[in-house]
């Protein structure tokens, strides 16, 4: 997904430093981006919430690998160029979407960047599952009890089944601008994700969201019957599963060296 689009200037080196932006448990950091990294000196992961780091380091440990906590929109990210130094390159999969102020947090990556360094962002802007998850939120009878997305995701985020690509560019070229970056490629996508069948997305997505934490049980019936309807109506299924689309934006950007 990431290097369909991204190409580095620099080639992994064992003397880099990386970063992995939105680390979460580690899991992804230690068993997918040490090997596309790798050679390379270390990777320090970092999350915002101290929960998750606290998890990659109890289960995702590794020689090569820290994890810090830290909010790449909120927090000011000096303390982790105090203790690391700078960093030869930033990776951040599948949480930009959920930044706010874009240009800040592309600040706070140019803080942490050396001169030269670069980023590659994979995020998402839209997907099936968040517009019925939004309509759902929307609807009398199940307002009280699911999660509005509009409370996770920023402002660009897209709940209509339609990301408007322009826009969407617009937004990340103005932040990486704004941040003193140089913009080498921005690419958005749409992709299309299947699985066996539409009630293996119902079982894989309800407990990432908690899409029924609040239904009470006397109704969760007719939610999942709700749920499955609404997802089939934005899907396709064929004998080869059931396939739903995400629009994926995807980030280069590097910071300028002096001359």
């Amino acid at each position: 997904m990431l290097f369909k689009f991204v190409q580095f200037k620099l080639p992994n080196s064992e003397q880099h430093q990386y970063l992995d932006v939105g680390c979460g448990p580690g899991n992804f950091t230690e068993d997918t981006l040490l090997a596309i990294a790798s050679p390379c000196r270390r990777i320090v992961g970092v999350d915002r919430a101290a929960a998750m780091v606290d998890c990659a380091r109890e289960h995702s440990s590794h020689p090569s690998i820290s994890y810090e906590r830290l909010d790449i929109e909120l927090d000011d990210p000096q303390f982790l160029v105090d203790k690391y130094g700078q960093f030869d390159r930033a990776y951040s999969f599948m949480v930009m979407q959920c930044v706010r102020d874009l240009p800040r947090a592309y600040r706070n990556l140019f803080q942490l960047l050396k001169e030269g360094g670069e980023c590659a962002l994979v995020s998402v802007a839209g997907t099936v599952i968040t517009d019925v998850m939004y309509l759902l939120s929307c609807m009398d009878q199940w307002k009280d009890f699911v999660p509005d997305p509009r409370e996770v995701y920023a402002e660009r985020y897209s709940y209509s089944g339609k990301v408007v690509e322009k826009g969407c560019l617009a937004a990340e070229k103005a932040a990486v601008a704004a941040a003193g970056l140089e913009l080498v490629s921005c690419k958005v996508y749409d992709s299309l994700w299947t699985l066996p069948v539409v009630d293996a997305w119902i079982d894989y997505y309800v407990p990432i969201f908690k899409l029924d934490a609040k239904i009470p049980e006397h109704k969760r019936s007719a939610f999942r019957d709700e749920l499955r309807s609404l997802l089939l109506e934005r899907s396709t299924c064929t004998e080869k599963g059931c396939s739903m689309k995400r629009t994926m934006v995807v980030v280069h950007a590097q910071k300028p060296a002096r001359d």
